[in-house]
């Protein structure tokens, strides 16, 4: 008997540590942090908005924003290849300290952004005809 009870103790670790090792191999695909630095406008007004930022790899470049505007929308923007994807609430969980996303934040189906009118400046075509700029 207590044969068994070793063995589904160690089973048990086991199990935990591979759930650990898989969530922290996995950690930068999915996690987002704040981002206070940005601003973000609706048709030139701005708005309240809460921005994320992530990258996925151990390059600088390849760093990935989710722009949250109440009311307005939800958009993961990607900044290597200045594209923008649309983004459900269902896609991600929000945390005390940051984002996870349910998938990885680099999957989907990815739209090319506006054309820039200034440096740093990502424009989004948002539904009803608006646009949401993020600026970092």
């Amino acid at each position: 008997m207590a044969f068994k009870r070793k063995y589904g103790v160690l089973l048990a670790a086991f199990g935990l540590l591979v759930c650990a090792g898989s969530v922290l191999v996995n950690l930068p695909e999915h996690w987002l942090r704040p981002f206070n630095d940005g601003s973000v406008r609706v048709d030139g007004k701005p708005v309240p908005a809460t921005v994320y930022i992530g990258q996925p790899t151990l390059y600088e470049s390849d760093a990935y924003t989710l722009v949250v505007v109440p009311g307005v929308g939800r958009y993961m923007v990607d900044f290597d290849d200045e594209s923008y994807r649309e983004v459900s609430s269902l896609e991600y969980l929000q945390l005390g300290l940051g984002v996870w996303t349910l998938r990885s934040m680099q999957a989907g189906h990815f739209s090319k952004l506006l054309p820039f009118l200034h440096l740093d400046e990502f424009r989004i075509p948002a539904s009803g005809g608006h646009v949401v700029t993020f600026v970092d």
